[in-house]
């Protein structure tokens, strides 16, 4: 299987869970915690979130060297009004997300020396969380690959930039592709894909693709006993598992059908298989001690399995708040770092291709955070830092 440009995105899940019975004498709890993990108050959102990721990725065919290394931030606040897609008939939130990697002389040769750059836009209802827009760009460097010296081999890097446009409320989306021809860049015509004959009601129950994360952060439903004989949720928390749909836009235009997709989610059993991580004295402001933070380990799987789906994604969501002593302010289950593993590399014309063989691993770690009233100014100093870093 051939894929015309790299799949930097994981998929995104939905909030629908199913689970066995309880032996908790408790039923269902709500689909969403209350307050959401990124409001201190019930009903009241009026701070902004960032967290500051650095990120790395290793080639296992080359005793896990490194071969990129770069950044990603997420950025979420509620819309204000004089930002698109505000809305005065609901309260709506945005969950804005910026990634960029630049690939060393050891990555495949098609990526030397190039800088792969992912912005994306996704806007919510914000007690809901239901999807009412997204917009995802693809940004690839242009130039000739690249010899294992680093000189120029006279052959045109030829991968399609690309804009994906998601619009949940006119259900349909539109992807735009950005060509390479001749040392231009040319704009292919947009092209769209309806989805209006699809219900509303599993519409509203599926999450876009880069909101993946932030979904899982928020789950909160069925409790279920444990092997320790405790209660264990279907959110992150020791034992949570469950399934959960997803709609990928990307494959829309792909497969030219409508189709989502099943992932299957999980977290370590017991308190005592918690992850520790080793992160930034930065951090310590928000209560973490001697440059550690305790973690739940979260496993995402695509139920079924399919060529090209890779590997588990593997997630860490801090066990305990971020809560910082000067400001008083509190957010929970903050994610803390995010392993993809690829199955594929690229061939000298530029296309990626599935071969069932480990490839590279891209790992995610925290690297700052910050939570309050002026998120602007924090989110353009990280930014500059990590780019420097």
């Amino acid at each position: 299987m051939k894929y015309p440009m790299r799949k930097l995105s994981v998929f995104v899940l939905a909030a629908m869970l199913l689970f066995g019975a309880a032996a908790c004498n408790v039923e269902n709890f709500e689909d969403f915690r209350n307050p959401l993990p990124w409001r201190t108050i019930a009903g009241v959102y009026k701070r902004g979130e960032i967290v500051g990721y650095t990120v790395e990725k290793t080639d296992a065919a080359q005793g896990d060297a490194v071969v990129g290394r770069g950044y990603t931030i997420y950025d979420l606040h509620t819309l204000a009004p004089d930002e698109a897609h505000y809305s005065e008939a609901e309260s709506r939130d945005v969950l804005s997300m910026e990634t960029s990697v630049t690939y060393n002389d050891r990555a495949d040769p098609i990526l030397r020396g190039r800088t792969d750059t992912v912005v994306s836009r996704v806007v919510f209802a914000s007690d809901a969380l239901t999807m009412r827009y997204s917009r995802k760009e693809v940004r690839y460097d242009r130039g000739y690959i690249k010899n294992a010296d680093g000189s120029d081999s006279g052959q045109e890097v030829r991968r399609d930039d690309y804009t994906l446009v998601t619009d949940y409320l006119q259900q349909k989306s539109t992807l735009t592709k950005m060509g390479y021809d001749e040392g231009k860049n040319v704009l292919g015509a947009p092209v769209e894909f309806s989805f209006s004959g699809q219900k509303a009601e599993a519409l509203s129950k599926l999450v876009d693709n880069e909101f993946l994360f932030y979904q899982v952060r928020a789950l909160r439903v069925k409790l279920r006993e444990t092997s320790t004989g405790g209660c264990g949720g279907g959110s992150v928390e020791p034992g949570g598992t469950g399934t959960v749909k997803l709609l990928n836009a990307y494959h829309l235009f792909e497969n030219n059908v409508f189709k989502t997709y099943t992932y299957t989610y999980s977290c370590a059993t017991d308190q005592e298989d918690a992850a520790v991580l080793n992160v930034p004295a930065r951090l310590n402001a928000w209560g973490i001690t001697e440059g550690k933070i305790s973690c739940i380990p979260t496993t995402l799987s695509l139920s079924g399995g399919s060529e090209g789906s890779g590997a588990d994604i593997k997630l860490n969501y801090a066990e305990k708040p971020f809560a910082n002593a000067e400001t008083g302010l509190e957010t929970q289950k903050v994610l803390c770092s995010i392993e993809t593993t690829e199955f594929g590399r690229f061939s000298d014309s530029g296309y990626y291709q599935f071969t069932g063989e480990k490839s590279c691993v891209t790992t995610t770690a925290i690297d700052d955070y910050y939570f309050g009233d002026q998120p602007t100014a924090f989110k353009e100093a990280l930014r500059t830092r990590l780019q420097e870093s």
